[in-house]
């Protein structure tokens, strides 16, 4: 039995402005996922919706 459920979260935020916004959740939602963070960083050049 697993401790955490899965899941997939994504979010226009890297760690370090997560964790600048909200501190208590950006820091759980590391700590629960931290081995498995992918950061994409980059501006409205990768948002294909505006382009």
């Amino acid at each position: 039995m697993r401790n955490h459920p899965s899941g997939i979260n994504s979010a226009e935020f890297v760690v370090k402005k997560l964790l600048c916004f909200d501190e208590a959740v950006g820091s759980r939602a590391y700590e629960v996922c931290k081995d498995y963070v992918v950061e994409i960083e980059g501006g409205r050049e990768w948002n294909f919706r505006l382009n």
